[in-house]
Protein backbone atom coordinates (compact mmCIF):
# COMPACT_ATOMS: atom_id res chain seq x y z
CA UNK A 1 0.00 0.00 0.00
CA UNK A 2 1.18 3.44 -1.30
CA UNK A 3 0.83 5.16 2.53
CA UNK A 4 0.82 9.22 1.08
CA UNK A 5 -2.04 8.31 -1.27
CA UNK A 6 -3.86 5.40 0.08
CA UNK A 7 -3.89 3.73 -2.90
CA UNK A 8 -2.44 -0.26 -3.69
CA UNK A 9 0.08 -0.14 -6.09
CA UNK A 10 1.20 -2.93 -8.94
CA UNK A 11 4.55 -2.78 -7.08
CA UNK A 12 6.30 -3.29 -4.26
CA UNK A 13 6.16 0.53 -3.19
CA UNK A 14 9.26 2.17 -4.28
CA UNK A 15 9.86 0.01 -6.89
CA UNK A 16 11.33 1.35 -10.18
CA UNK A 17 8.54 1.65 -12.60
CA UNK A 18 6.08 1.56 -10.20
CA UNK A 19 2.25 2.49 -10.76
CA UNK A 20 -0.73 3.26 -9.48
CA UNK A 21 -3.15 1.81 -11.59
CA UNK A 22 -6.69 3.82 -11.30
CA UNK A 23 -9.05 1.21 -12.50
CA UNK A 24 -7.91 -0.67 -9.17
CA UNK A 25 -8.37 1.86 -6.66
CA UNK A 26 -11.75 2.24 -7.88
CA UNK A 27 -12.41 -1.78 -7.97
CA UNK A 28 -10.78 -1.99 -4.52
CA UNK A 29 -12.99 0.29 -3.47
CA UNK A 30 -15.94 -1.29 -4.55
CA UNK A 31 -14.85 -4.72 -3.45
CA UNK A 32 -14.34 -3.91 0.19
CA UNK A 33 -17.38 -1.54 0.48
CA UNK A 34 -19.71 -4.83 -0.48
CA UNK A 35 -17.30 -6.65 2.80
CA UNK A 36 -19.47 -4.80 4.52
CA UNK A 37 -17.57 -5.54 8.56
CA UNK A 38 -15.08 -8.07 6.57
CA UNK A 39 -12.38 -5.84 6.59
CA UNK A 40 -13.71 -3.19 10.32
CA UNK A 41 -10.44 -2.42 11.97
CA UNK A 42 -7.70 -3.06 9.26
CA UNK A 43 -7.44 0.29 8.17
CA UNK A 44 -8.02 -0.85 4.60
CA UNK A 45 -11.56 0.90 4.24
CA UNK A 46 -10.10 4.37 5.26
CA UNK A 47 -6.89 3.93 2.79
CA UNK A 48 -8.97 3.07 0.36
CA UNK A 49 -11.33 6.35 0.61
CA UNK A 50 -8.16 8.01 0.08
CA UNK A 51 -7.32 5.75 -2.33
CA UNK A 52 -10.60 6.90 -4.26
CA UNK A 53 -10.37 10.43 -3.71
CA UNK A 54 -6.56 10.18 -5.21
CA UNK A 55 -7.74 8.27 -8.11
CA UNK A 56 -10.49 10.28 -8.90
CA UNK A 57 -8.55 13.31 -8.71
CA UNK A 58 -5.26 12.14 -10.77
CA UNK A 59 -6.48 9.53 -12.37
CA UNK A 60 -10.22 10.83 -14.12
CA UNK A 61 -9.45 13.14 -17.25
CA UNK A 62 -11.29 15.84 -16.72
CA UNK A 63 -12.75 16.49 -19.84
CA UNK A 64 -13.54 12.82 -21.19
CA UNK A 65 -14.28 11.24 -17.33
CA UNK A 66 -11.72 8.67 -19.31
CA UNK A 67 -9.97 6.83 -16.38
CA UNK A 68 -6.52 6.72 -17.03
CA UNK A 69 -4.71 3.22 -17.26
CA UNK A 70 -1.67 4.16 -14.85
CA UNK A 71 -0.38 6.89 -12.54
CA UNK A 72 3.07 7.21 -10.84
CA UNK A 73 3.18 7.34 -7.01
CA UNK A 74 2.88 11.73 -7.36
CA UNK A 75 -0.03 11.12 -9.22
CA UNK A 76 1.50 12.37 -12.79
CA UNK A 77 -0.23 10.45 -15.54
CA UNK A 78 2.21 7.42 -17.15
CA UNK A 79 -0.09 6.20 -19.07
CA UNK A 80 -3.23 8.23 -20.49
CA UNK A 81 -5.02 5.27 -22.51
CA UNK A 82 -8.08 4.74 -20.67
CA UNK A 83 -9.90 0.87 -21.32
CA UNK A 84 -13.45 0.47 -20.67
CA UNK A 85 -12.68 -2.31 -17.43
CA UNK A 86 -11.40 0.88 -15.35
CA UNK A 87 -14.12 3.08 -16.48
CA UNK A 88 -16.59 0.21 -15.00
CA UNK A 89 -14.84 -0.08 -12.05
CA UNK A 90 -14.66 3.62 -11.63
CA UNK A 91 -19.43 3.38 -12.29
CA UNK A 92 -19.55 1.01 -9.18
CA UNK A 93 -17.28 2.73 -6.95
CA UNK A 94 -19.58 6.16 -7.72
CA UNK A 95 -22.54 4.01 -7.23
CA UNK A 96 -21.48 2.81 -3.61
CA UNK A 97 -19.92 5.41 -2.89
CA UNK A 98 -21.32 6.69 1.09
CA UNK A 99 -20.87 10.49 -0.02
CA UNK A 100 -24.04 11.58 -1.60
CA UNK A 101 -22.21 14.44 -3.49
CA UNK A 102 -19.98 11.88 -5.09
CA UNK A 103 -22.85 9.12 -5.98
CA UNK A 104 -24.64 12.35 -7.49
CA UNK A 105 -21.92 12.31 -10.05
CA UNK A 106 -22.72 8.60 -11.54
CA UNK A 107 -25.17 10.42 -13.77
CA UNK A 108 -22.90 12.03 -15.93
CA UNK A 109 -20.12 9.48 -15.93
CA UNK A 110 -22.61 6.54 -17.41
CA UNK A 111 -23.81 9.45 -19.92
CA UNK A 112 -19.89 9.78 -20.55
CA UNK A 113 -19.07 6.52 -20.89
CA UNK A 114 -21.97 5.72 -23.30
CA UNK A 115 -20.89 8.33 -25.49
CA UNK A 116 -17.21 7.28 -24.94
CA UNK A 117 -16.99 3.65 -25.61
CA UNK A 118 -20.28 1.44 -26.58
CA UNK A 119 -21.01 1.77 -29.63
CA UNK A 120 -24.27 -0.42 -31.31
CA UNK A 121 -22.70 -4.05 -31.92
CA UNK A 122 -20.37 -3.85 -28.73
CA UNK A 123 -17.99 -1.56 -26.95
CA UNK A 124 -14.20 -0.38 -27.47
CA UNK A 125 -12.35 -1.16 -25.34
CA UNK A 126 -9.50 1.09 -25.55
CA UNK A 127 -9.09 4.63 -26.45
CA UNK A 128 -6.01 6.99 -26.38
CA UNK A 129 -6.52 10.04 -24.28
CA UNK A 130 -7.82 11.90 -27.16
CA UNK A 131 -10.54 9.79 -27.86
CA UNK A 132 -8.89 7.49 -31.42
CA UNK A 133 -9.40 3.96 -31.18
CA UNK A 134 -6.46 1.57 -29.54
CA UNK A 135 -7.65 -1.93 -29.41
CA UNK A 136 -10.48 -2.64 -31.63
CA UNK A 137 -11.10 -6.36 -30.11
CA UNK A 138 -13.59 -6.89 -27.95
CA UNK A 139 -11.79 -9.45 -25.29
CA UNK A 140 -13.90 -11.45 -23.33
CA UNK A 141 -13.12 -10.75 -19.95
CA UNK A 142 -14.78 -7.60 -20.53
CA UNK A 143 -18.83 -8.68 -20.05
CA UNK A 144 -17.50 -9.51 -16.35
CA UNK A 145 -16.87 -5.47 -15.89
CA UNK A 146 -19.69 -4.45 -17.64
CA UNK A 147 -22.42 -6.80 -16.07
CA UNK A 148 -20.80 -5.88 -12.81
CA UNK A 149 -20.96 -2.49 -13.58
CA UNK A 150 -25.02 -2.96 -14.86
CA UNK A 151 -25.78 -4.38 -11.65
CA UNK A 152 -24.29 -1.91 -9.49
CA UNK A 153 -26.34 0.82 -10.67
CA UNK A 154 -29.56 1.76 -9.38
CA UNK A 155 -32.39 1.18 -10.97
CA UNK A 156 -33.48 4.81 -11.32
CA UNK A 157 -30.26 5.52 -13.11
CA UNK A 158 -29.98 5.86 -17.05
CA UNK A 159 -32.18 3.95 -19.08
CA UNK A 160 -29.62 3.90 -22.04
CA UNK A 161 -27.11 1.85 -20.57
CA UNK A 162 -29.95 -0.25 -18.41
CA UNK A 163 -31.29 -1.62 -21.43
Amino acid sequence: MHAPSGCIAELPVGASDNRLEPGHQFEWYWLVQQAGALFDGTGLAEALDRAFTFAQQHGVDPDSGGVYASLDEAGNVKDASQRIWAQTEYLRALACHGDPAVRAQLQGQIERFEQRFLHPRGWFECKTANGQIARADMPSTTPYHLATAYASLPASEDPGMRS
